[in-house]
């Protein structure tokens, strides 16, 4: 079975485990692979754009064993990345440039109701819904 290299680019991101063992929390750095091509929300390493907006990707991970993941999205800016949790709204890990971290703060925060909803969408096995950007 062949598939065309231009069509399946394999590209490696950085994932964040967030695993609760005991009264601590830990937090993993796994490489993924996964496939750029269309591909079901359940394969590992799939991870849906939710938003875009003033240079900003918004995107949700599909987690494997999703009872071990703190809810969290994760927010693209020019070769800079931050993981920002849901419930509270804060930077777990990575950067952003100060004016763009305020923003995806700010929006997270009008939009928290729907990050938490496509979180467990996704954690379920289904898309998420896409979330109106901030104007």
């Amino acid at each position: 079975h062949s598939r065309s290299s231009a069509a399946h680019h394999q590209l490696l991101e950085l994932r964040l485990a967030y695993l609760n063992i005991g009264n601590s929390l830990f937090v993993a750095l796994q490489w993924q692979t996964f496939s750029s091509s269309n591909v079901s929300p359940t394969e590992a390493g799939d991870m849906p754009e939710l938003s875009r907006f003033f240079g900003i990707i918004i995107r949700m991970y599909v987690e494997t064993g999703g009872s071990h993941y703190l809810p969290h999205m994760h927010a693209y800016y020019q070769g800079e990345a931050a993981v920002i949790g849901l419930d509270p709204i804060e930077l777990i890990a990575g950067t952003l440039p100060r004016r763009q971290r305020r923003l995806v703060e700010a929006w997270a925060e009008l939009h928290q109701e729907e990050l938490i909803a496509d979180w467990e969408l996704l954690q379920s096995g289904h898309l998420p819904l896409p979330i109106a950007p901030l104007e």
